[in-house]
């Protein structure tokens, strides 16, 4: 860890590339051969233990390179991901080779492909790319039908969700005279959550393991919470750019009646969408969801109604 010394300057960077990458190679190389003399395929420790060499190799590259070569440092992450693939792609051809190791290597390829897409990308753009990678994660879990695969999606999806929350304007729109109801970075952004789920959900129902359909619910209560969140925010934003453009309108503002019988609408006809999904696809998930949002909507418009006041 000299490269935290004072006297490493970053234009030196391409020894210190070299010596990364020289670790790589060694554990590359190491894995095959301490897997196939294991005598139990301990599979939960090889993925540990995988993870954290590939999470030091990306601390340290991270520190050699720092924000000056971000780019780049990400075009060799996701160079690593698909050496990655095609290790693993290979390895799997093989008559007898071991399946933990090439669950193993496809693991680490989506590790390195988020963590690449996680250096080169920001906010909404990052949120939108995760949630493609994901949707393909899905779909290749069906066509593999590897139970690895299907929490990696899940895992991914979570991640790409709190990430999504993170983000400083989720909430109120920045800046507000520029919002254009849902054809904005943060409307697109959770679209494309929402559709990474819902193909999730679908493709990966039916896996097998015992932990598949606590997954499909896991991935159908997202959706629904998502598509929720989207309705919320943009309605509300929406008439906080009436007031911004039209000037401070008393029913045109976020916190007026008019802002919150709309929301209180638009809340009952996704609920009414979701009781029909829910009914025609027989799925309790999305019937309950739907009378909650039903129950919310009701409730809301009743207290804004009730505390409204003409003279306020």
């Amino acid at each position: 860890w000299g490269w935290f010394d004072g006297y490493y300057e970053i234009e030196k960077s391409l020894l210190a590339s070299v010596a990364i990458l020289a670790y790589w190679v060694i554990f590359l190389v190491a894995e095959p051969l301490a897997i196939g003399r294991q005598q139990t395929r301990e599979r939960v420790a090889n993925h540990a233990l995988a993870a954290g060499q590939a999470g030091i190799w990306l601390l340290a590259l991270y520190v050699a390179l720092g924000e000056n070569y971000r780019y780049w440092a990400a075009g060799v992450v996701a160079g690593m991901a698909a050496i990655y693939v095609a290790i693993g792609y290979l390895w799997g051809k093989r008559s007898k080779c071991d399946r933990t190791l090439v669950e193993q290597y496809f693991i680490q390829a989506i590790a390195f492909l988020v963590a690449a897409t996680a250096i080169a990308l920001s906010e909404y753009q990052q949120v939108m790319a995760l949630a493609g990678e994901a949707a393909l994660l899905a779909w290749v879990a069906q066509r593999r039908q590897v139970a690895a695969f299907r929490y990696a999606v899940f895992a991914l999806l979570a991640l790409t969700f709190f990430r999504l929350l993170l983000i400083p304007d989720m909430i109120v729109f920045q800046p507000i005279g520029s919002f254009q109801l849902l054809v904005n970075d943060r409307g697109l952004a959770i679209l494309s959550l929402i559709a990474a789920m819902v193909l999730g959900s679908r493709w990966l129902r039916g896996g097998g393991d015992r932990y598949g359909q606590g997954v499909e619910m896991a991935l159908g209560a997202g959706w629904c919470f998502s598509l929720f969140l989207l309705i919320t925010v943009e309605t509300l934003d929406y008439f906080r750019f009436l007031a911004f453009t039209k000037g401070s309108l008393p029913l045109a503002t976020s916190h007026g009646l008019t802002a919150n019988l709309t929301l209180a609408l638009a809340w009952t006809v996704l609920a009414g969408l979701l009781v029909t999904l829910g009914s025609r696809a027989r799925s309790k998930l999305m019937s309950i969801a739907g009378f909650l949002v039903l129950e919310l909507g009701f409730v809301w418009a009743l207290l804004i109604g009730w505390s409204y006041s003409p003279e306020t």
